[in-house]
C-alpha cells in the first residue's frame, strides 16, 4: 500500500509556492517535467504544469489520473527521504 510517504520513484516533490516562485527548478527549459498530485482532481497538477510553460518549460505535462492511478497501476514507488 502507499501513504503520504511515498512517492513516484524517481520524482521530486517541491510544494506549490516553491514552484510558483521558481524555487528549485530545472535550469534547461526543455527537460521533461511531469506533474502530479495526491489530490483526487487533477486540478492541481494541472494547473503547476500551466504555470511552468508560463514559464518557458517547454516539455510539461501532468500524470493523467494523478498519484492515485499510478498506484493502482502497480508502477514502481520509492520511500520519501
Amino acid at each position: 500500500g502507499s501513504d503520504s510517504q511515498d512517492v513516484i520513484k524517481g520524482a521530486v516533490r517541491k510544494p506549490f509556492g516553491e514552484l510558483y516562485r521558481g524555487e528549485g527548478l530545472p535550469t534547461d527549459k526543455e527537460k521533461h517535467i511531469v506533474t502530479y498530485c495526491t489530490c483526487l482532481n487533477e486540478e492541481t497538477s494541472a494547473s503547476i504544469a500551466l504555470m511552468l510553460m508560463k514559464k518557458g518549460y517547454t516539455r510539461v505535462s501532468a500524470l493523467k489520473g494523478g498519484f492515485n492511478a499510478w498506484v493502482k497501476a502497480g508502477y514502481p514507488l520509492e520511500r520519501l527521504r
